[in-house]
């Protein structure tokens, strides 16, 4: 019987796909903003080189970490998880 369940890899790639793709939600959403990396986490509680990292795919985002980036930039928590790769997905 053949394994249905995707290998390691491919859920590690998967996973990065999906890091990479809510990465660039994000940043599309501080740009539409007019917010720099710096000012936006000061007002989410994080250091820019983490929100660098969460933008750039490097990292995954905590649900809460989430809800704070939706309220201080503005969109909705379910837009991140639609299909689409820019600000206006948002």
């Amino acid at each position: 019987m053949a394994n249905t369940n995707p290998s390691s890899e491919a859920r590690k790639l998967e996973n990065s796909a999906f890091h990479r793709l809510l990465g660039k939600k994000l940043k599309a959403a501080r740009v539409k903003a007019g917010l720099s990396q710096e000012e936006t986490a000061r007002l989410v509680g994080i250091n820019r080189a983490y929100l660098s990292q969460l933008e750039c795919g490097k990292r995954s985002v905590s649900l809460i970490l989430a809800c704070r980036l939706a309220q201080v930039l503005e969109f909705s928590l379910d837009s991140l998880m639609e299909k689409g790769e820019g600000e206006n997905d948002l």
